[in-house]
């Protein structure tokens, strides 16, 4: 009895579905084979048994089955028209999936050259880290030399400081020390300058009194020729009192105690003269002795004077040698604090310097850290790669499959 051509495609339906069902699951886990004979094995049977089911049916109900069959068999039209355009709208999809792969394994290629020249320069990050640690050693060496110098340059220029202070104040001491004396030295030229005038004035007093003395020994001379002479008026007296007899003898004592004074005035004189003339002789030697003493006195003032410039001179240079000093310790204090500045910016230096060791000693556990990552996304690249080359395998085989399955339902359609 021949099958009604309404019946024909159901025993590829059946197929299909069990396609659907059993084998498709199987040829994307790669079981082409294994899903063929299951697709098979349904497919043998499913014909024969559809024929043997739809044979024995009573043929009273042939009629509703004919019609069902009708109703079915346009059903089945339209969900296979669903199907085929589901089924175009698969291959479709697996366009864009396999350009969508394409473009997914051409990233993968490029992440995989950006991950190789990343790990280049990661390396070169490694060696440059490296070398910037072994500089930054150094570094840190000769930064803790620096600071140890400027400590002791500190020290230094502070033990320095402290000496020019005492050079200072021993300065200042011997310029107080100077202004005294030179006081003292114009005190003293005053008292010289004084005492030599009031030599002069002894040497003129003496002077005079040498004249006076001088006229005291003409007086004395004067005197004692008047004593002479009245000696000798008296020993005349005497002569003619002795001549005149008792008439004379009251003359005579007269004339007696006349001569005795004239003798006793002519001693006095001579002993006036004497002393006159020695008085005389002391003070040529005091006037002498005075003059030597002047001039001794202006020979000192002189000097005096010398030792008094001298002293003033001196006085100029030590006022000079103060403010220089001054301003060199002003220079040495300066020094000093730029010296102590200096010697806080090297702590601080060291200080980061070695911060910087620290933050180089990590960036170097960094950049390991970096570089083993990468090459960690590099072999899980390498995976993507063969994961993407066994689902662009398995998408052509999808891909030939469905194509086999469209032209399946285009056989069903015709059918």
């Amino acid at each position: 009895m021949a099958t009604p051509r309404s019946f024909r495609g159901l025993p590829f339906l059946y197929g299909f579905l069990v396609y659907l069902v059993f084998l498709a699951p199987q040829l994307l886990a790669h079981q082409v084979a294994p899903g063929l004979f299951i697709f098979l094995g349904f497919l043998l049977p499913l014909g024969p048994g559809v024929l043997v089911v739809w044979g024995l049916g009573e043929r009273r109900r042939r009629a509703a089955a004919e019609q069902n069959l009708a109703k079915n068999q346009n059903r089945l039209q339209e969900d296979l028209g669903r199907t085929q355009a589901t089924f175009i709208r698969m291959s479709e999809i697996q366009v864009e999936l396999f350009e969508s792969i394409a473009l997914t394994s051409n990233s993968i290629d490029d992440i995989a050259e950006h991950l190789r020249q990343t790990i280049a320069l990661v390396e070169q990050v490694d060696s440059t880290v490296d070398q910037s640690r072994g500089r930054g050693s150094e570094l840190v060496e000769n930064v803790q030399r620096v600071a140890q110098g400027l400590g002791r340059q500190t020290e230094a220029v502070s033990r320095s400081v402290a000496r020019v202070e005492e050079m200072i104040r021993a300065i200042e001491e011997l310029r107080v020390q100077k202004q005294q004396d030179h006081a003292s030295v114009e005190q003293l030229a005053g008292v010289f300058a004084q005492g030599e005038e009031n030599l002069g004035a002894t040497v003129l007093s003496i002077q005079r009194v040498s004249d006076l003395s001088q006229s005291i020994l003409e007086i004395n001379g004067i005197i004692s020729g008047i004593a002479s002479q009245t000696n000798l008026l008296a020993m005349n007296a005497a002569i003619e009192a002795a001549h005149a007899g008792d008439q004379g003898r009251g003359f005579s004592v007269v004339a007696d105690e006349i001569r005795k004074l004239a003798e006793h005035t002519a001693g006095h004189v001579k002993t006036s003269q004497d002393t006159l003339k020695a008085i005389s002789q002391e003070i040529s030697r005091s006037t002498a002795l005075a003059q030597d003493t002047e001039q001794s006195f202006t020979l000192v003032r002189s000097h005096l004077e010398e030792s008094k410039q001298s002293s003033s001179t001196m006085m100029n240079q030590l006022h000079d040698y103060h403010e220089a000093n001054q301003g060199i310790l002003s220079s040495l204090d300066e020094t000093l604090s730029l010296t102590r500045q200096i010697d806080e910016l090297a702590s601080q230096v060291s200080a980061q310097a070695d911060q910087m060791m620290a933050d180089l000693e990590t960036l170097t556990a960094h950049s390991h850290r970096a570089r083993s990552n990468a090459q960690g996304m590099i072999h899980r690249n390498t995976q993507a790669q063969e994961a993407m080359a066994a689902v662009d395998e398995r998408s052509e085989q999808t891909n030939e499959l469905n194509d086999q399955a469209m032209a399946l339902l285009a056989e069903l359609l015709e059918s």
